[in-house]
């Protein structure tokens, strides 16, 4: 028998799901269930977005395990993520998601705001496309993958460290550190 948490009921519970902390609306959804236009999640993730209050949460925040945005050189997953892109990057445009967390990949690496491969601004502009950020440099083994040369991809490396955010009606800012030497080693804010 395994343990979990209990998740909020606000979505299918254990797999995706959404809440709000402070000024942050969090969506939390499954790349491992089906996301498709007529699956179940994919209806419960436009409706949950198309009802967030900006006024209360100003910022958007959207998770999953798998990215939709990442250059390291795994081909198998680089599929994958076209498949993300392809079924949820429009409703991330469409209802201005600020920031989206991924993992899978045992590194970091940002994004620019982006839309459709293409580069929209500078976090500091705010022209409505996403910033993705895999951080999942934490703990596991590392990963020593090359990166492909992508022009969306602004920073990336291989090192132990943690993020941290923090989120004021106007500004969302994230923090990079390495675990090494507790020192930023990149940051923006929105």
């Amino acid at each position: 028998m395994y343990h979990r948490f209990v998740m909020p009921s606000t979505g299918h519970s254990l797999y995706w799901y959404s809440f709000d902390y402070g000024f942050i609306h969090f969506v939390m959804i499954s790349t491992e269930h089906d996301f498709t236009y007529q699956s179940e999640q994919y209806s419960w993730i436009a409706s949950d977005l198309s009802s967030v209050n900006r006024t209360r949460t100003p910022w958007i925040i959207f998770t999953g395990h798998r990215p939709m945005y990442s250059s390291e050189n795994y081909m198998a997953d680089y599929n994958v993520s076209l498949a993300i892109r392809q079924y949820l990057e429009p409703l991330l445009f469409k209802y201005q998601v600020d920031v989206c967390l991924w993992a899978h990949y045992h590194s970091y690496e940002r994004t620019c705001p982006v839309f459709q491969e293409k580069c929209l601004g500078t976090p500091e502009s705010n022209p409505g496309g996403p910033i993705h950020m895999v951080i999942g440099m934490a703990g596991a083994a590392l990963d020593f993958a090359e990166y492909m040369n992508k022009e969306w991809s602004v920073y990336h490396d291989q090192e132990y460290g943690y993020t941290l955010a923090q989120a004021t009606p106007t500004n969302l800012t994230f923090l990079y550190y390495h675990n090494i030497d507790n020192k930023i080693y990149d940051r923006f804010t929105i």
